[in-house]
């Protein structure tokens, strides 16, 4: 996948797991279906939580990328 366009962007680097996921929840509830968020986390169990949570709620991970201990994670509401 190309260049993907965030709506609404979260740094949560310094942030431990589980609270990047459950802080991105509260902000992906309020935002329209389609829109994309980018959540950046430097914590290393939030790959794994981005996904089972984007499985479990019919959101869709778009993207993954990382650099260094950093990784931004593209997820679209459903």
């Amino acid at each position: 996948m190309g260049t993907v366009k965030a709506d609404v962007t979260l740094d949560f680097k310094g942030m431990t797991c589980p609270h990047p996921i459950v802080e991105a929840k509260k902000i992906l509830d309020r935002m329209e279906a389609g829109k994309v968020m980018l959540l950046i986390s430097n914590c290393q169990a939030t790959k794994d939580d981005v996904i089972s949570w984007t499985k479990r709620t019919g959101n869709e991970l778009l993207k993954q990328d990382a650099k260094g201990d950093v990784h931004n994670f593209y997820i679209k509401k459903g």
